[in-house]
């Protein structure tokens, strides 16, 4: 995977160096070309609870900003409805594998992550993690140099219900920032930043809890209160009072972005930086009836995810890519923006499609990966295909007449319906073909970390949301 000396969405660079009559080297073509990558992370965030994706709370004026100045996929959805297999799924180009909602399984040693690929390409590596659930226990911090466990120092009881700054985006940004000032700087770096404000429980710091409004209901974000919550009697104003506070809790994390990029940009760095912000699944709030996430349910609350980009000199600003793309492409694309060959992978680098250039529709496939025989979805660009076994969520969906997703035209189109259930049956069937992920066994701190995350019930490896 050696580096093409090229300049990838920066021409004007080319140009000014002829213009000067300085003829770029090959060496400076190649700096050029490979600027310094941040992923900024976010569990659990929904992609239409955004400023920049129609939302009309004021909860992200710092990406709403990288937006306006960079590129934003309007139509991005990720391949399961959690986070192991879709982080999983997102750093690596490839279609998730099955992780059992017991946690009982790891990232395959040889699955290539995005460290790895970048490291490789003589990137100094580094990750910082403030989840369980993208733990070194679990395989993620394969191909990184550094890699961090905020809470990992933590005792069970600071733990508990995620209290603590070790859990929050402020705590995250300043640990990257530390790093940053540390770091080997005559190599570009490589780093993610995975935070979980949007994550239940819903807490967002007081001066982020700007849109809730007296309330004396029995639910207060808690994960202990939103426990089996898709089976009560939830009241409007039950809705409304979850929804204020996790748009406190977005809020909060883009307060914690726009810190990430003043860091950048006071270290002289930010131009040089191309800065990824997206999401590993969102969150239901009534929407089909249930509430969370790793559910039976792969609609677009729980898929439609944010993406954008954002490097000063290398991509162009203000630019919206309207067309279907997967969470597949999101490590090719940035392979590809960096210069690297790309290949090996499930997912396409679209970055033909940053620059204005037309790339063949792609379906995006969904499954819930807990089990062979899960949940599974077909999207194109006109209609979503939602199979489940039991038949209770599976239904075809036309996108342009019923944006919500919630009426079944099968009857209507059988014909189509039939076709994508075989696309859908045969991208199953390749998928079930591969080798299945390590055996892990997490021990009693990992457990009671899940457990506090309501992963998995106390006792037992159900799992709760």
């Amino acid at each position: 995977m050696s580096p093409r000396c090229l300049i990838v969405g920066a021409p004007w660079i080319v140009a000014a160096l002829a213009a000067s009559g300085c003829a770029p080297t090959t060496t400076e073509l190649e700096a050029q070309a490979r600027p310094h990558v941040v992923i900024w992370l976010v569990d659990t965030l929904r992609a239409d609870h955004l400023g920049c994706y129609g939302y009309e709370r004021p909860t992200s004026p710092h990406l709403d900003a990288l937006a306006r100045n960079g590129v934003r996929f309007a139509n991005l959805h990720v391949h399961a409805n959690w986070t192991m297999p879709s982080v999983a799924s997102l750093l690596s180009g490839m279609a998730p594998d099955i992780y059992p909602e017991s946690w009982t399984t790891r990232v395959p040693d040889d699955l290539a992550l995005a460290a790895e690929r970048f490291g490789e390409g003589g990137y100094e590596t580094a990750g910082f993690t403030a989840t369980v659930a993208t733990a070194a226990f679990f395989g993620f911090d394969q191909g990184y140099d550094t890699y961090v466990e905020l809470d990992g120092e933590l005792s069970l009881s600071e733990r508990k219900m995620r209290a603590g700054r070790a859990f929050d985006a402020d705590t995250l940004v300043e640990a990257g920032l530390e790093w940053l000032d540390a770091r080997d700087d005559e190599r570009p770096f490589f780093l993610t930043l995975h935070s979980i404000d949007p994550h239940a429980p819903y807490a967002p710091p007081a001066e982020f809890d700007r849109w809730t409004k007296s309330y004396d209901g029995t639910i207060d974000g808690s994960v202990a209160s939103l426990r089996g919550l898709a089976a009560r009697d939830i009241t409007p104003r039950d809705r409304a009072h979850l929804l204020a506070l996790y748009d406190g809790e977005v809020a909060f994390n883009d307060h914690a972005l726009g810190m990430l990029v003043a860091g950048l940009e006071a270290r002289g760095i930010a131009e040089q930086t191309l800065l990824v912000v997206v999401s590993d699944h969102g969150e239901e709030f009534g929407d089909r009836g249930g509430y969370g996430h790793a559910h039976r349910n792969l609609h677009r609350e729980l898929t439609h995810v944010p993406w954008v980009l954002h490097w000063p000199v290398g991509l162009a600003p203000d630019v919206v890519v309207e067309q279907l793309v997967g969470g597949m492409d999101v490590l090719p694309t940035l392979l590809d923006a960096c210069g690297f060959e790309v290949d090996g992978m499930d997912g396409r680098s679209v970055l033909d499609l940053v620059r204005g250039t037309s790339m063949s529709p792609a379906d995006v496939y969904a499954f819930r990966a807990k089990q062979p025989g899960d949940i599974a979805a077909v999207r194109t660009d006109t209609h979503l295909y939602h199979w489940d076994e039991r038949g209770q969520r599976t239904g075809l969906f036309d996108l342009a007449a019923d944006t919500d997703e919630h009426r079944d035209m099968r009857t209507g189109a059988p014909a189509l319906a039939t076709q994508l259930d075989t696309r859908l049956t045969t991208w199953l069937g390749e998928r079930a073909a591969r080798r299945r992920p390590p055996a892990a066994t997490p021990d009693g701190a990992t457990r009671e970390a899940l457990i506090d995350l309501g992963y998995l019930e106390d006792g037992s490896t159900k799992t709760r949301r």
